[in-house]
């Protein structure tokens, strides 16, 4: 109905505007557990390869941290998750020299995890309604138990999550 539609979007907006205020950087777009290849050289270590880097643009650092540790293809343990956005924020401190606030890094990572799920999500519909590709639908679900978690997180998207649950179990 319109007036629901009209809040989601609202909502939607508001979180747009939210992350595009945030500090720009190159970001990959698609960087994930399938996009992430292990080179194995006869004479040396063996190095991970970064592919289908066509979508890269400008956006907010993270970004791309959001889509390797909250992967569609993947569920990593919360406690690695918090383990490893601690460590991205020390490398970070160590390479800026500036402060980087916990609490608001983790409540944008949050906020882009949503939007970056519910961004793969409906690609995996697309694929399968417009592209006759059911391949990915097995993942629909799970990636959108990552943004129901993620909602539930941040008492402000409450009535996000509720106007959301009508349609997603």
């Amino acid at each position: 109905p319109d007036k629901r539609k009209q809040a989601i979007r609202a909502f939607f907006s508001d979180m747009a505007l939210r992350l595009a205020a945030l500090p720009q950087v190159f970001t990959h777009r698609d960087y994930h557990s399938k996009n992430l290849m292990i080179q194995y050289p006869n004479d040396a270590s063996p190095r991970i390869r970064v592919i289908d880097f066509q979508d890269a643009l400008m956006g907010p650092c993270q970004y791309d941290l959001a889509s390797l540790l909250r992967d569609s293809y993947i569920d990593l343990p919360d406690e690695t998750i918090h383990r490893l956005i601690a460590y991205y924020i020390e490398r970070c401190e160590e390479h800026t020299g500036e402060k980087i606030s916990r609490d608001g890094f983790g409540e944008m990572f949050d906020w882009v995890s949503i939007q970056r799920n519910l961004k793969a999500a409906g690609r995996f519909v697309y694929i399968d309604q417009v592209k006759k590709n059911p391949n990915y639908l097995p993942f629909v679900g799970t990636t959108l138990l990552k943004v129901k978690k993620n909602l539930e997180k941040d008492k402000r998207l409450k009535p996000l999550q509720d106007l959301l649950s009508e349609y997603v179990k």
